[in-house]
């Protein structure tokens, strides 16, 4: 990094620490943080707003880290602008443009106020009056052609609107962060292990995806390293519905996650249900444009488009007043060489149409000039103050406008504008000035080709990252590898990463590559990665990134109900904001988690029983009173013990007497009651662990026996989907671990089924 560089990028983190000390103390003064640090009062007198202050002051370090992508743009495009700025400089300094200017309309306002204080003449110090205003006019005008080229040709405008929008995305991205920092400078200094409820803020679960707190996990450590060992490629996400597949796309596609040094450029898509294979990479096309462009060079492009059809009505009036002057000045040296006066006009009337004609033909080249940049560009070049620079620097910004103009197939654009001007002597003169352009259709491998091509372009200086998700929830995976095999040719572009969210199916073929068939996926994909479960420890930063003053046992709670799963994760956290203030007192762990579990089992209930309501015969219904008892039942660990002790005087796992179809609704018997009898043992599991003194705080904490078995209890719940026989076992693990007496396998002599 040269001197300059590191002089820039130490003003930009000196502005940037400003402005997170400014948005905290601006934070620390809103009623919300007030609200919540009274309340932390109460319970712990000693934490004042001066001492959240300096908490959160010295955690700037540690939100440097989560700023950091953000910083590292505002420095390249502080840097950028500065290093083009002084190549402008160099080129044609303002100073100098700025005295040759001040000389140009001092010669101007003493020019025409003599012509008003003598009076029009022919005399020939005003046609040297005349002469040295157009001298310097052209001159200045040379030199102000010259920086804007110099201007244009090393993108200044667009550099500085993108320091512009780099500032603002560091803005918002400290506004986001701060109120962050301060939660967790509150639960650092709250932690607790006691088994009372309290919550002191709970406004960062009221958005389920939240870009701006995310936390690190052993999948995005993963996803990161990964993308560091290749120079392209595209790499499927799997994983259960809820694992958090979106928010990992979205973060190393738009979010905090940077994992190489470069800029980079990213979006997300979500894969239709229904798609025209064209439309689509057409669509991805268009999205990936604008982002290059920016929302803010979005509207500039617009307001450029409209400037520059009023642009093109001033250049056709000053076409026409140049016109008009020439023929009022040529009409006037006629009347002199030849002694010809108009009727009943004065002598001078020659004389004053040539002063007029010139001063006309004088104002309208110069609007002509500042309204037509080729015109202009093409005057400056003829006069030899115009030189074209050895390297034209085209933006990122310009490539990408003028390829969203081509996007737009079969458009039809055209606008036409006319003017005219009547004069002597029956004289007269009209202009038109009119455009029209045609776009044709694209084929699928022409679309194609020009994404690749614009994508190689725009990765010569970034790195791309395309999130395509939902693919996962096509209809079919037939369905998806008929996406993937009609979209993968937009695959494989140099130093561009796509991040694909696939099912476990997928990713089941695709580690299957190597015998003897060859699937869409494995041709598609350079690797799959498998995005797993929360670990406690990760659901725990997770909620103390987005509530504050919440006990560390009741994070045990909401990890061992989610199972591991995010968006499960912040659905428990909500049900307990709900319960745990309305809750009975002492609103204790035991009391909250029984209430949850209840509530929990009881919708299971409701949804078993209204499948089970289809199977007819005794099984059948049977089965349907059993779930309906428990869908009214307290819920209690007893209770669960002994409805699950009934499916042992049952036949609901015996093998079907006879037929085909009575084998089918036997299945479906089996099926329900087993997946019901493993949920009975979750629950009673999951209550009797939560009334257990050992997870209360203790000489050094929790017991571990307990914390992990909180682990395994979480780990059965994600094997629900798996089999609810595999949940139970790991139960029994947890159950004998911790003490607790084993339930018996509902099975029984039927458990080889």
């Amino acid at each position: 990094m040269s001197d300059g560089e590191a002089f820039r990028a130490s003003g930009v983190e000196k502005d940037a620490r400003d402005q997170y000390e400014e948005q905290l103390e601006s934070w620390l003064a809103t009623p919300r943080i007030a609200q919540i640090i009274d309340r932390v009062q109460a319970g712990k007198p000693g934490e004042t707003v001066d001492h959240v202050r300096e908490n959160v002051v010295e955690a700037w370090a540690d939100v440097t880290v989560r700023l950091q992508p953000a910083i590292n743009r505002w420095t390249k495009a502080k840097a950028d602008l500065s290093e083009a700025e002084d190549q402008v400089e160099e080129r044609v300094s303002q100073s100098r443009l700025r005295s040759v200017g001040f000389g140009t309309l001092g010669a101007v306002i003493l020019t025409a106020g003599g012509v008003i204080w003598v009076g029009v003449t022919v005399d020939p110090t005003y046609l040297f009056g005349l002469y040295l205003c157009l001298f310097l006019s052209v001159y200045w005008f040379i030199l102000l052609q010259r920086r804007e080229q110099a201007t244009s040709d090393l993108s200044v405008a667009i550099r500085r609107a993108a320091l512009i929008r780099a500032e603002d995305r560091f803005s918002d991205a400290v506004c986001d962060q701060v109120p962050v920092a301060i939660r967790e400078a509150i639960n650092k200094d709250v932690e607790t292990f006691d088994d009372a409820f309290r919550m002191y803020d709970e406004s960062g679960l009221r958005e389920l995806a939240d870009p701006e707190r995310e936390v690190s996990t052993i999948s995005s450590e993963s996803l990161s390293e990964l993308i560091s060992s290749l120079d392209s490629g595209s790499i499927g996400l799997a994983g259960s519905r809820g694992a958090g597949k979106t928010t990992l796309i979205q973060s190393f596609a738009t979010g905090r996650s940077v994992p190489l040094e470069e800029e980079r450029i990213g979006l997300v898509v979500s894969a239709p249900v229904k798609y025209d294979a064209l439309e689509f990479v057409l669509h991805l096309f268009g999205l990936l444009c604008k982002r290059v462009i920016g929302e803010d060079g979005l509207e500039e492009r617009d307001n450029l488009a409209r400037r520059s059809l009023a642009r093109r009505r001033r250049a056709a009036l000053a076409r026409l007043a140049v016109y008009c002057g020439v023929l009022l000045a040529l009409v006037g040296v006629s009347m002199l060489l030849f002694h010809r006066e108009m009727p009943e006009g004065p002598t001078e009337t020659g004389g004053t149409l040539l002063i007029v004609g010139v001063f006309g033909a004088y104002f309208g080249l110069f609007t002509r000039l500042l309204n037509d940049p080729k015109f202009a560009k093409r005057f400056v070049q003829m006069l030899g103050g115009g030189r074209a620079p050895t390297r034209r620097v085209v933006s990122p910004e310009l490539i990408a406008s003028e390829r969203l103009e081509e996007i737009s197939f079969q458009q039809s654009i055209s606008s036409g504008w006319s003017a005219g001007l009547k004069l002597p002597f029956g004289l007269g003169l009209e202009g038109d000035i009119s455009a029209t352009s045609t776009r044709t259709p694209w084929s699928l491998p022409q679309a194609v080709q020009e994404f690749r091509k614009f994508a190689s372009t725009q990765a010569e200086n970034a790195y791309l990252v395309i999130g395509i998700d939902e693919l996962d929830k096509m209809e079919s995976d037939k369905a998806a590898r008929e996406f993937l095999n009609d979209v993968k040719g937009v695959f494989g572009v140099p130093n561009c990463y796509y991040l694909v969210s696939v099912s476990e199916d997928a990713m089941s073929t695709f580690e299957r590559r190597g015998l003897p068939f060859r699937d869409v996926f494995d041709s598609s994909f350079d690797a799959i990665q498998r995005v797993d479960f929360l670990k406690l420890q990760e659901s725990r930063s997770v909620l103390e990134s987005r509530v504050a003053g919440l006990p560390v046992p009741f994070q045990y709670l909401c990890h061992a109900l989610a199972g591991g799963l995010p968006r499960d994760l912040i659905r428990v956290a909500r049900d307990l904001m709900r319960v745990g203030p309305a809750a009975s007192p002492p609103r204790d762990l035991a009391s909250i988690a029984s209430t949850l579990t209840r509530n929990e089992h009881a919708s299971k209930m409701t949804a078993a029983r209204a499948t089970a309501g289809g199977i007819p015969g005794r099984r059948g219904e049977w089965l349907s009173v059993w779930l309906t008892r428990q869908c009214s039942g307290s819920g209690s660990s007893s209770d669960l013990h002994r409805w699950t002790e009934e499916l042992h005087g049952s036949n609901c796992f015996a093998e079907a007497p006879r037929g085909e179809g009575e084998d089918r609704l036997a299945y479906g018997v089996r099926e329900i009651a087993g997946e019901v009898a493993a949920f009975n043992y979750y629950a009673a599991t999951l209550t009797d662990l939560f009334a257990d003194p050992r997870l209360k705080s203790g000489q050094g904490g929790p017991d571990p026996v307990a914390v992990k078995a909180v682990e395994t209890v979480a780990e059965a719940r994600q094997q629900f989907s798996i089999s609810p026989w595999l949940a139970w076992s790991t139960l029994d693990e947890s159950r004998d671990a911790l003490g607790f007496t084993k339930w018996n396998d509902p099975r029984g002599a039927y458990q080889h089924h």
